[in-house]
């Protein structure tokens, strides 16, 4: 499932990403590229390697924070952005829960901000999933239960927004094929080059 894109970022002048991959550097940097001089951009990431990982982005001016999105933003993060995008990132809630982890992104908004959420739903046996795909969502799905959340958390997604108090709620739904189903199979399955790492290493650190 994916949030639609409702609101291009080359229109702000300030971004806040949330981001739960080792791209997060490389994609703040091309968002730097993008927007008009002057433009302000922050990434936070709970995972210290992906903000190491981005150290040419902070030569840039790009600020980089290590953060759990379940605790609230610090206080200089607060009521400062026109847009605040979260990625991938919202499986990680389960400690304080979707509506409280909402607040806490959306207290970093200006009147009038947007907060963008983009995450995935998969369903193994779903379409025309191959083996390794389906064992793949079956581990992600254990490890999602295991952080306290349901797997199927993207449900409560609209709901939390408007207990948060946000206005203007829209849900978009996609239908995203992987690996040989998926018009570009190499481009489909890059998620899961970054994915497993790290995923491998959260439920090792776990047991």
């Amino acid at each position: 499932m994916g949030a639609a894109t409702v609101c291009s970022f080359t229109r702000f002048a300030s971004l806040c990403l949330q981001n739960a991959s080792s791209s997060l550097g490389l994609l703040l940097e091309e968002l730097h590229a993008k927007l008009a001089a002057g433009s302000q951009l922050v990434g936070l990431d709970i995972n210290p390697a992906a903000l190491a990982l981005g150290e040419a982005a902070a030569n840039k001016g790009i600020k980089l924070i290590q953060h759990d999105i379940n605790d609230p933003l610090p206080e200089d993060l607060k009521n400062k952005f026109d847009i605040v995008h979260v990625r991938f990132t919202m499986y990680g809630s389960g400690r304080t829960g979707l509506e409280a982890v909402v607040k806490n992104l959306a207290s970093a908004l200006k009147s009038g901000g947007w907060l963008q959420v983009q995450e995935h739903s998969m369903t193994a046996g779903h379409g025309n999933s191959g083996p390794a795909i389906n064992e793949y969502i079956s581990y992600f799905d254990g490890l999602v239960q295991k952080m306290g959340m349901n797997p199927s958390f993207c449900e409560s997604l609209k709901p939390s927004f408007e207990a948060a108090g946000l206005s203007d709620v829209s849900l978009a739904i996609s239908d995203t094929r992987f690996g040989k189903g998926a018009i570009d199979e190499a481009e489909s399955l890059e998620v899961f080059t970054q994915w497993v790492p790290v995923l491998g290493q959260y439920g090792k650190s776990k047991d």
